[in-house]
């Protein structure tokens, strides 16, 4: 008998399929090459050449005389500055085994976490947006581009933060699978996973247990055929903090309520509500806060009548407006089609507030707690646009506004990355190790006096310390930058180095350092 021929739309079929997979694969490549773009052109002027600060001080608490960790044991049960972080700080244990203490290496793996939350974040957009690539990209660049992951970017313990963060994307992306594939438990299994790595990263992550618990119960009741054992990973999630505190606290002997700096948590509701105001209003793209936290306050700047500051009020202004309207109409359109995933936005609502509890509780509120809070508000637009119709124009030209009105923020506000604390000390440092280490301007091992801010004694160079990482030995440096304290230094300490440090300049030796060369050469 001859052979029946196939139907004459299979090959099409099949063609098409396989032209689907090309464009998909072109586009993806095409993202994550956007990605490296726009992380490389926010963020390259202000990646450090040297160690400083607390990343200085953790490298040199990993040598075998300091007291950080050790080994791998230490990395997975001990407790370090009263944080329990086993994930981040078996990373950097590793990280300084495989480096040879080369910043470079830690700066590679940061861009290598960042591009990796940043796909994440694109497919978990994607995914909320019901595969509307156009509001997806545009938010994963503004998300890839946010000052918010300045932090994450240029420090050796950046990990801490964009590690945890994988998690917590990974989470989102598990939870959004589950709500697509409720029948399979697998999904609320890998959230639970998700978030266990996250808290133990950092410990910020214990305020999404609670919500996790009743978004892992909520898919529970919708499991067909659910028996109890499908509100296993539910009950887990909310044992999860106490779980955590007893291992911190019987186990490892450590306290719990502790904050940035190792200081102990004590409830404070007014400073505690300035906090979180600063975080709410940063997230829209209002900068508040103080200037060597933010790098530039656009309150204060307005108040001092800065026209660019005033511009700036007003983009978020219109950037708040699409995203009230889009959620308003999303959720029009929920109702209107009767789905029952009208609570979505209360979760998404609810996280951003619990995830921004903690920073809040502590005695500051830095840019880059600001991040995971920032990229639930990303992700709202990218739901509402796949609530409203994704292949509406309307909602994605929102969506696309919003963001390039984002990207405009971040643009304007990242000229002011010099103020904050950490991009200060970075060029302070950069310059130290041009001008008085890799020019010998002093003798090995040999006393410093700077004009300089104290901070930089203290901090920057750990007092002295930076000089045993990059020349072998450590120095004693003073720091004045007033000038007649600076003269009474000078005064006391009469053998001692003296420079003056310019910023975007250099440290600039003082005239009588000239004339102890010139009399030590001849």
């Amino acid at each position: 008998m001859p052979r029946p021929e196939s139907p004459p739309f299979a090959p099409a079929f099949s063609n098409a399929e396989s032209e689907g997979r090309k464009t998909a694969t072109c586009i993806g490549l095409l993202v994550a090459l956007s990605i490296v773009g726009v992380t490389y052109l926010r963020f390259a002027p202000w990646v450090p050449s040297a160690f400083y600060g607390d990343d200085l001080y953790n490298l040199l608490a990993t040598r075998p005389e300091g007291d950080f960790v050790h080994s791998w044991e230490q990395a997975l049960v001990g407790v370090f500055y009263e944080k329990y972080r086993p994930v981040f700080v078996t990373i950097w244990f590793a990280l300084t085994r495989i480096s040879h203490e080369d910043l470079r290496a830690f700066l590679i793996f940061n861009g290598l976490v960042h591009t990796l939350n940043a796909t994440i974040f694109y497919f978990l957009a994607l995914a909320l947006s019901r595969n509307n690539r156009m509001t997806s990209i545009a938010l994963t660049l503004v998300f890839a581009s946010s000052r918010f992951a300045l932090y994450q970017v240029t420090q050796g313990t950046g990990p801490v933060e964009s590690v945890a963060l994988t998690f917590f994307l990974l989470m989102l992306l598990a939870i959004s699978q589950a709500l697509q594939q409720p029948e399979r438990g697998r999904w609320q299994w890998l959230a639970l996973s998700a978030l266990i790595l996250a808290l133990h990263t950092h410990e910020r992550y214990l305020a999404v247990s609670p919500w996790l618990a009743i978004v892992l119960f909520v898919l529970a009741l919708k499991r067909p055929g659910r028996q109890a054992a499908a509100f296993i990973p539910a009950l887990l999630s909310l044992l999860t903090p106490v779980a955590n505190f007893l291992v911190k606290t019987c186990l490892l002997g450590s306290s719990f309520f502790v904050g940035t700096g190792s200081t102990h948590l004590a409830p404070d509701v007014r400073s505690s509500l300035d906090r979180f105001l600063q975080a709410l209003l940063s997230v829209c793209g209002i900068n508040h806060g103080p200037d060597f936290l933010a790098g530039h306050d656009v309150l204060s700047g307005l108040a001092s009548g800065n026209p660019m500051d005033g511009a700036v009020l007003a983009t978020a202004a219109v950037v708040l407006g699409l995203w009230i309207w889009l959620m308003m109409r999303a959720v029009s359109a929920m109702k209107a089609s009767g789905s029952g995933r009208i609570y979505i936005p209360l979760f998404f609502l609810g996280l951003l507030l619990l995830i921004l509890l903690p920073p809040a509780l502590t005695i500051r509120m830095e840019q880059r707690w600001i991040y995971a809070p920032f990229c639930l508000f990303l992700l709202c637009f990218a739901w509402a646009c796949g609530a409203t119709n994704s292949r509406k124009w309307l909602p994605t030209l929102a969506c696309v506004l919003a963001c390039l009105s984002l990207f405009g923020i971040d643009t304007y506000l990242s000229r002011y990355f010099e103020n904050i604390y950490m991009m200060s000390a970075s060029a302070a440092a950069t310059l130290a190790k041009r001008d008085i280490i890799d020019t010998k301007a002093a003798p090995q091992g040999a006393p410093l006096l700077l004009m300089a801010s104290r901070d930089h004694c203290q901090w920057t160079f750990i007092d002295g310390r930076f000089f045993e990482l990059y020349e072998g030995s450590p120095r004693k440096i003073h720091c004045e930058q007033d000038p007649q304290a600076f003269a009474r230094l000078l005064a006391i300490h009469s053998s001692a180095y003296a420079f003056t440090y310019m910023p975007d300049v250099g440290f600039k030796p003082e005239q009588r350092q000239t004339e102890k060369a010139t009399r030590g050469h001849s």
